[in-house]
C-alpha cells in the first residue's frame, strides 16, 4: 500500500527559492508593461487633445485655438484658458492629465478648475496664437490659420509639461491686459523677446528662456525631470518627452530633438541658447 510523502524542508525552500526567482525576473517585467501601458495613455492623450484643435478650426475658418481670453462667466478666475475652449471636442477633462505621472490639483478646489488650469500638457501658443505686443499696455492674441502653416508636420503644437504645478494656465501681466502664458511651456528660444516666425512681434512669456542653466523664479527647485533645464517640459518615460505636432501626429522625444535647429546644451547658460539652424527649428510657424 503506498503512502503519501510529505515534502521535506529542502524541497520547500527548493521550490521557495524557484518561486522567488521567476518572482524576481517578472517584476520588473511586469513594472515595464505598466510604465509603456502609461506611456501609450499619455501620447494618445496628447494625440485627441491636438485632433480637438484640428476638428476646432474646421469649424471656427480655419483660425487656431486662441490661448485665452478674459470671461466674466468663467468658473474661475474670470478666465477661460485654451483648456476651456478645447473642451467641447474633448468631453472629458481627464485627457488634460498625464498618466505618466500622478495628477496634482495646485490650490485651484473644484477639481474640475484643476484640470482646465493646471493641465499636465501645454499648447505651444507662442507659435500658434502669439501675443502681438504694440507697447505699453496694448496687447493681442492673433491665432494663426491652421492650413496656413508652411510645415505642420514640423512645427510643435503641443507637449508634456511640469504636473502641479503652483501657477496656472495664464498671468495677470498688468490691469489692462491678461498674458496667456505658462512657466511650463518654453521655448528652446525666444530672441530678444520676439519671435521668429509669421509674427516676428510676438511676446514670448517670462518662462521662455529656461533651456540651460539658470532658471526663472517660477522654476526654483524643480528637478530636471520636472523641466528644470527644459522650461518646464517634462522629461519623463526614457528621458523623452511627449510631443504633438500640428498635423495631429504625437510622439515623444528626447530635450535635444525637441531643441532641434539650436544650441542648446543642458549644461550651458540659458542666455546662450540661440537658433542655429531655422531650417531644423520647430518652434516657428515658417
Amino acid at each position: 500500500m503506498s503512502r503519501n510523502r510529505a515534502f521535506t524542508l529542502i524541497e520547500l525552500l527548493v521550490v521557495i527559492a524557484i518561486i522567488a526567482i521567476l518572482a524576481a525576473i517578472l517584476f520588473p517585467v511586469f513594472a515595464q508593461a505598466k510604465v509603456a501601458a502609461k506611456g501609450a495613455a499619455s501620447l494618445s492623450n496628447a494625440k485627441q487633445m491636438t485632433t480637438a484643435s484640428i476638428i476646432y478650426s474646421a469649424d471656427y475658418d480655419d483660425v487656431q485655438i486662441l490661448v485665452g481670453f478674459a470671461d466674466a462667466t468663467a468658473t474661475a478666475y474670470g478666465i477661460r484658458p485654451w483648456t476651456s475652449t478645447m473642451m467641447p471636442y474633448m468631453k472629458s477633462l481627464q485627457l488634460y492629465a498625464d498618466p505618466l505621472t500622478t495628477f496634482r490639483n495646485p490650490g485651484f478646489g473644484d477639481p474640475n478648475n484643476a484640470y482646465l488650469y493646471a493641465p499636465q500638457f501645454t499648447y505651444a501658443w507662442q507659435v500658434h496664437s502669439p501675443a502681438i505686443y504694440y507697447g505699453g499696455p496694448t496687447m493681442v492674441w492673433s491665432p494663426l490659420s491652421q492650413t496656413g502653416l508652411a510645415q505642420p508636420a514640423d512645427t510643435i503644437f503641443m507637449m508634456s509639461k511640469r504636473s502641479g504645478f503652483v501657477g496656472p494656465e495664464w498671468w495677470w501681466g498688468s490691469a489692462n491686459f491678461v498674458i496667456i502664458t505658462s512657466f511650463s511651456n518654453g521655448v528652446p528660444h525666444c530672441p530678444g523677446g520676439g519671435y521668429t516666425g509669421k509674427n516676428p512681434n510676438s511676446l514670448c512669456g517670462p518662462g521662455m528662456l529656461s533651456w540651460g542653466v539658470g532658471s526663472i523664479s517660477g522654476e526654483t527647485g524643480v528637478n530636471e525631470v520636472e523641466g528644470h533645464l527644459t522650461g518646464g517640459t517634462t522629461v519623463r518615460k526614457a528621458g523623452q518627452s511627449v510631443v504633438t505636432f500640428a498635423d495631429g501626429h504625437a510622439k515623444t522625444m528626447s530635450p535635444g530633438r525637441i531643441a532641434a535647429g539650436t544650441n542648446y546644451v543642458k549644461t550651458q547658460n540659458q542666455s546662450a541658447t540661440a537658433i542655429t539652424d531655422i531650417t531644423k527649428y520647430m518652434w516657428d510657424a515658417d
